[in-house]
């Protein structure tokens, strides 16, 4: 089994809606994130993806969506209340910008990883990559010693 893996960085803030320690407070992590792609086969360069094509698509969706924002579980309080700050404070608005995010589910780095290998699927199957790709592979390190990865096995979609 033949495997590439891209390794990207960003830094996001997030606080776990429901936790009952540390985490529930807004704070944030330098992530590290690994996209690995596991194949039997090699295109006709003999490679399984080119390292440039998946920096285009990997680095760049990270780069853009998530660096330097904030993710919160779209049930959060927090985000009612930066609602009202921003419509009261045009210099909260400008300093805020589109800097939060919301998504149905907690942003642990678990649903995290498993969110951006749907991404990695979504795209490979626009591009039509799928069908050489058996698995992908997405490791989210939130911190050093802390990692959280979810594996999708994508062969005969």
């Amino acid at each position: 089994m033949y495997e590439v893996s891209r390794i990207t960085r960003a830094c996001i803030a997030h606080r776990i809606l429901g936790h009952a320690g540390r985490c529930k407070q807004l704070h944030g992590h330098n992530y590290r994130f690994t996209l690995t792609l596991r194949s039997p086969h090699l295109d006709t360069l003999e490679m399984l993806m080119d390292f440039g094509d998946i920096k285009q698509f990997w680095d760049k969706w990270i780069d853009e969506n998530w660096d330097h924002r904030t993710i919160l579980n779209s049930c959060d309080p927090l985000l009612k209340y930066f609602e009202r700050a921003q419509k009261n404070s045009p210099a909260l608005t400008e300093a805020l910008g589109e800097s939060i995010l919301s998504y149905d589910w907690n942003p642990t780095a678990e649903k995290m990883a498993k969110f951006l290998a749907e991404n990695v699927r979504e795209h490979l199957w626009r591009t039509s990559k799928l069908p050489t790709i058996y698995e992908i592979i997405v490791r989210v390190e939130e911190t050093d010693g802390n990692t959280a990865s979810f594996c999708m096995t994508v062969q005969g979609e």
